[in-house]
């Protein structure tokens, strides 16, 4: 966490793009767990993150735009919801005093193993996505929170 901070403090960005990794459901380990995400049905955006005892929430609009980037790109996308955990978009958000953050994640098992795994497909898709973003970034009514 201490990268990002350092990182989007001293840059200073009106708006980030932060790629990272979520835990996804489907094997018999994670059943009695409430993961939404699922290995291989493609890039995650999640309307929330957070960092420790802070996070934000991403606003609706903000929301919106990630999901019309993915529909026009042709990307598979699925919303997933955390309430828990630590990220680079939260630590980043709060270190450079609250600026716009998209959040895009990859599905993953295994996380902090030697056999941590994802789908090379959402990988793609969430590379996709990002692309899609940086080319068509969302208008400053879509960002209007700022």
């Amino acid at each position: 966490m201490r990268g990002a901070q350092v990182a989007f403090a001293r840059l200073q960005p009106d708006l980030a793009i932060v790629v990272d990794t979520f835990p996804a459901a489907g094997t018999p380990d994670t059943r009695h767990l409430a993961y939404t995400a699922r290995i291989g049905q493609g890039a995650l955006i999640t309307p929330s993150s957070s960092s420790g005892d802070s996070g934000f929430l991403i606003p609706r609009a903000a929301r919106d735009a990630m999901i019309a980037a993915a529909q026009r790109a042709g990307v598979p996308y699925q919303i997933a919801v955390t309430g828990s955990g630590e990220t680079d978009a939260a630590a980043a958000h709060l270190a450079g005093g609250g600026i716009a953050m998209l959040e895009v994640k990859i599905p993953r098992r295994y996380s902090h193993s030697p056999v941590e795994l994802v789908d090379l497909r959402d990988v793609v898709a969430v590379l996709e996505l990002v692309e899609e973003l940086v080319l068509h970034p969302p208008t400053e009514e879509e960002l209007s929170f700022l």
